[in-house]
């Protein structure tokens, strides 16, 4: 059945919480050994904690890395405002 004030419920969403920050992440040790476990069988870690690049590529987390970093350095070599000037 569906519950009317539920009916566009979705049981699973898109979350990004296990996605590895960047080409260089490792594994992270405070996951669980199942979690670990999962994440090396579903391909998104290598056996010895490195991100699985064949993965990372064919998902497009290489691109979303790529996009961040350039938006950072973008960011950083932006003219900052002068704060506090009154003017």
């Amino acid at each position: 059945g569906v519950r009317h004030a539920f009916k566009d419920w979705q049981v699973m969403v898109q979350s990004g919480e296990f996605t590895p920050e960047s080409a260089d992440a490792k594994i992270p040790e405070y996951l669980s050994a199942e979690q670990k476990r999962y994440l090396i069988q579903n391909g998104t870690y290598n056996a010895d904690g490195t991100v699985n690049m064949e993965t990372a590529n064919r998902l497009g987390w290489t691109k979303m890395w790529a996009e961040r970093e350039a938006r950072l350095k973008a960011a950083a070599l932006a003219p900052q405002p002068r704060g506090g000037q009154g003017h």
